[in-house]
């Protein structure tokens, strides 16, 4: 396990609760380009889940994990909410979506990682990228 954290956490502290995992993804020696993609996808799904699974409540805890596997990196965020139906997500980038202020972390996320995968009703993400760029070329 790389990182394993369950934590009460709030938008102001998104920002530095990400770079503290993602401070142990450096250590792995990834090249800028997937360190950019596991960055916005980490903070969007950190935002989402304080923002909208939790509410913003402050009693409630965020779970994120991050381990290595087989050349892929793991990342796990999970939130005590109801959960959303991931097949309802809109695009973002559709004619009437396009100049909303918001809307756009789940198609970022699914834009910058190789796999996306919801679960628990939705209050569970598991984002996986390819360490090997040759990996994703051979799927």
């Amino acid at each position: 396990m790389l990182f394993k954290k369950r934590s009460k956490l709030l938008l102001v502290g998104v920002g530095k609760f990400s770079s503290s995992i993602l401070e142990k993804i450096k250590s792995l020696n990834v090249d800028d380009k997937v360190l950019f993609d596991v960055r916005l996808s980490l903070e969007e799904a950190l935002i989402n889940a304080v923002q909208h699974g939790n509410k913003a409540d402050k009693k409630k805890k965020v779970l994120v994990e991050a381990y290595i596997d087989n050349d892929c990196l793991y990342v796990k965020v999970e939130d005590e909410g109801k959960g959303f139906n991931s097949e309802n997500t809109t695009s973002s980038i559709e004619d009437r979506n396009i100049e909303k202020l918001s809307g756009r972390g789940v198609f970022l996320i699914k834009q910058c990682m190789d796999k996306v995968k919801f679960s628990k009703g939705g209050s569970r993400i598991v984002m996986v990228k390819y360490l090997n760029t040759h990996r994703k070329q051979e799927e």
